[in-house]
């Protein structure tokens, strides 16, 4: 990848010689396709460099900033269309492990491995409010649409929706022979809850009742995303593959078989047509809803990934890995976006 760096800075580099030599020369009636070039050739792609693996990403609602936690006590912003770095917040009580935004943008969550939620600001990350409804750590978070609950999946085998505004727990979520949460989704209205296990079980709960367990078909660590409307559930599991299950019924809808390593994350895209999932193969599939085929496979990795977001109009995903990089992807191109 270093080496493709420096062929794409020696195009912009010689581009820019022959443009200058164009101007001394009075040649400037037929220079648009030169100053292209030097534009193109100068530009670079948009990978984001941690210090440490990265354990969370998010992208705001708005679609301004991007976001990341890491092994260490720190969350990083950058603007989601130049990348420039926006803002760094160190001290965290603990490893950052999961993210959410608020739907407003305006605030975003990061669960830590000490078990502590912290409401931050979306600017500034000051804690405006801190939930600790559990000791063990809070592996997942998501944020209803309407912004009035969270949902938080603890290492104590259970998942708790908590009020956005009072921090209070509405309703615990659990379950006979749970195991602990691996990552957790919330539907559109916020009354569908899904969680993965590390047992390979997926857990769904309506309105705070439960309603079905349904076997991902793999015994390893299963990992969940759900459709905004609730009617599709998509899993990754240890066993490489991802599968489509309809969430009322409980039934296999499709599985799709092309990692060659475990699958750590699944995404949706907003509207629903794209499933994205990442795994230990250091590969990043993209696969069509309707018909369960890979539409695309992203590769650029030197490390397995660990998470997805895509951007609020689907025309881009970020991914964050263990090679200590962000990464944003042109959903359609396949490619790394260039800035």
């Amino acid at each position: 990848m270093q080496t493709g760096k420096r062929d794409n800075l020696s195009n912009g580099v010689d581009a820019l010689e022959r443009l200058v030599n164009k101007i001394r020369r009075g040649q400037t009636d037929d220079i648009d396709a030169d100053v292209a070039a030097v534009r193109e050739g100068l530009k670079r792609d948009f990978v984001l460099v941690l210090p440490d693996p990265v354990t969370s990403v998010a992208v705001s609602p708005d679609g301004k900033r991007i976001v990341a936690g890491s092994g260490v006590d720190t969350l990083t912003a950058w603007n989601a269309e130049t990348g420039a770095l926006e803002a760094i917040k160190e001290g965290m009580p603990a490893s950052v492990t999961s993210l959410a935004y608020a739907p407003d943008s305006a605030h975003i969550l990061a669960g830590n491995y000490n078990g502590i939620v912290r409401v931050c600001s979306a600017d500034t990350f000051e804690c405006v409010r801190e939930i600790k409804a559990a000791t063990a750590n809070a592996w997942a978070l998501a944020v209803s649409s309407d912004g009035k609950k969270i949902v938080a999946g603890w290492g104590e085998n259970m998942v708790h929706v908590v009020n956005f505004e009072t921090g209070q727990c509405e309703h615990v979520l659990d379950g006979d022979d749970m195991c602990r949460v691996t990552n957790v989704a919330v539907s559109r209205d916020g009354a569908t809850v899904v969680s993965g296990s590390v047992d390979g079980m997926m857990w769904i709960w309506n309105e705070g009742v439960f309603s079905k367990r349904i076997d991902s078909r793999s015994r390893n660590p299963t990992y969940v995303a759900l459709l905004p409307d609730a009617t599709l559930v998509a899993s990754g599991s240890g066993d490489w593959i991802v599968r489509l299950w309809n969430a009322t019924t409980g039934e296999l809808v499709k599985q799709m078989c092309e990692h060659n390593a475990p699958v750590n994350t699944v995404a949706f895209s907003p509207d629903g047509a794209t499933i994205a999932s990442g795994g230990k193969d250091r590969k990043i599939k993209l696969w069509d809803v309707a018909t369960g085929e890979c539409k695309r496979t992203l590769h650029g990795h030197g490390a397995y990934v660990d998470c997805l977001s895509f951007y609020p109009d689907g025309k881009r995903l970020v991914s964050g890995a263990f090679d200590c990089t962000v990464r944003v992807w042109d959903v359609e191109k396949g490619e790394i976006v260039r800035i």
